[in-house]
């Protein structure tokens, strides 16, 4: 499933300049007919990891965790859909570095284009050659 929620309000985590942000997001749920046993907010806490969890929203950032369920709208029936439909409004903990952050992670490859680092719970940092740091001095120096 696309990410498409709404972003309804975005802050920093403990510090002013911090790579993870908390943001809150309001989106619409289709809860399974074999959900409808579940507590409303476990079965929209199912919905919302399976959609967000470990995936980019556009122009919001990488999602790491579901945070909480803030609130599970009034559900609906669609005619010739037996799923319920739901607003759910919940924040998530989002991995969003600030331009010139420093990370410090280990590198997986490097190429003439730049180098992969990973950060533990995230492999697929790039950072291109044309970074100020990533001179061809550098790549020589540690890669042989």
């Amino acid at each position: 499933p696309r990410c498409t929620g709404i972003l309804v309000e975005q802050s920093r985590l403990a510090a002013q300049q911090s790579m993870f942000e908390l943001v809150v997001l309001e989106d619409s749920a289709h809860l399974a007919p074999a959900e409808f046993g579940k507590p409303r907010v476990a079965a929209a806490t199912d919905v919302i990891l399976e959609k967000y969890a470990n995936k980019v929203v556009p122009d919001v950032g990488l999602c790491i965790a579901l945070f909480d369920i803030l609130e599970v709208g009034e559900s609906q029936l669609h005619q010739g859909s037996a799923h319920q439909h739901a607003r759910i409004r919940f924040r998530l903990v989002i991995f969003r570095p600030f331009h010139g952050e420093i990370l410090v992670g280990t590198i997986l490859s490097c190429d003439q284009a730049g180098v992969r680092l990973s950060l533990g719970f995230f492999d697929e940092i790039y950072v291109p050659k044309v970074s100020e740091w990533c001179s061809r001095r550098f790549l020589a120096q540690t890669f042989p």
